[in-house]
């Protein structure tokens, strides 16, 4: 038995950004909202998947340590994966997926409640930011 269609929130891999060519032409031809420690940069996706690729990154400049980043990586990852159906209706509805980024700036280690909550609030900016620009 097939359980893709039951898990609603899962991430699943075709969902995670990883193309270097991809990631790149994000940052040079990207636009980005921000709310602050987390700065999202997205663009349509080139290829024709319905589906919305994201990543994340944490500055290496900031956490020193592997464990400090690896750790904000997994909150953010685990907040996107939760409130993803945000941005999932809209790519069904426009038949184009979109690029993500999410970059965590902050100095501290977050809660998984307040990264959730900046999460939430980059996407609907998100939301907005798309619908002007459309």
């Amino acid at each position: 038995m097939k359980s893709d269609s039951i898990k609603p929130f899962s991430l699943k891999r075709e969902e995670i950004l990883k193309s270097r060519k991809s990631i790149e032409s994000l940052f040079q031809s990207g636009k980005s909202v921000k709310a602050f420690p987390v700065l999202l940069v997205w663009q349509e996706s080139s290829s024709f998947k319905k589906a919305n690729e994201a990543a994340f990154s944490v500055s290496k400049k900031r956490f020193k340590r592997a464990v400090d980043r690896n750790r904000i990586k997994r909150l953010m990852r685990e907040a996107y994966r939760l409130n993803k159906h945000m941005l999932k209706d809209q790519a069904e509805n426009e038949k184009t997926g979109l690029q993500i980024m999410f970059i965590y700036t902050g100095k501290t280690i977050p809660t998984f409640l307040e990264a959730e909550k900046k999460i939430i609030e980059c996407m609907s900016r998100l939301k907005t930011a798309d619908k002007s620009h459309s």
